[in-house]
């Protein structure tokens, strides 16, 4: 279960890494639902792209609220 005031995003990094929403959200099912519906692209991953996009999101966080950037990944070999 998820708390009232807790917010996420979900970034899926490639080439150019994006977003499911601009800022973060509370909309769990629909990220939920845009993790499921990923699918491995034959590109390669710009890593730093994807935590400049975390951090962009990230720094709009209030001071004293609990930030945290987790990374999954498919492990595919390029």
């Amino acid at each position: 279960s998820y708390s009232n005031d807790m917010q996420a995003g979900v970034i899926f990094a490639g080439v150019k890494a994006r977003s499911v929403y601009e800022r973060l959200s509370n909309n769990f099912e629909s990220l939920s639902e845009a993790i499921r519906k990923a699918k491995p692209r034959p590109e390669n991953v710009n890593v730093a792209d994807a935590i400049a996009r975390a951090g962009e999101l990230l720094s709009e966080v209030p001071d004293g609220v609990v930030r945290e950037l987790v990374i999954v990944s498919d492990l595919q070999r390029n």
